[in-house]
């Protein structure tokens, strides 16, 4: 099939024929595109970010059964959990 004279090129929305394209991701969404993606990837991270804390928690719970530490490995193991949970959702929203 030949090609289209120069003229009559389509041209992404917004952008005159000579220009550059637009950057990838740079859709109404931000990075990823529609923003529904956005709402379902921030989502995603908080429901990790609340199964991390539980599964420190959990985890300083059966090490206070285990070893009678009672009530410092939860404590300990929920901080951490926390502070790893802070520190991934950080890393994935900046």
């Amino acid at each position: 099939m030949p090609e289209a004279p120069e003229e009559q090129k389509r041209t992404p929305a917004g952008t005159s024929p000579g220009s550059p394209p637009p950057p990838k991701g740079a859709g109404a969404g931000g990075k990823d595109g529609p923003p529904g993606l956005n709402a379902v990837r921030f989502m995603g991270v908080g429901l990790q970010f609340a199964a991390t804390v539980g599964l420190f928690a959990w985890v300083g719970y059966w090490l206070d059964g285990k070893y009678g530490w009672d009530p410092w490995a939860v404590t300990v193991c929920t901080l951490l959990g926390v502070g790893l949970a802070t520190y991934h959702l950080l890393k994935e929203t900046a």
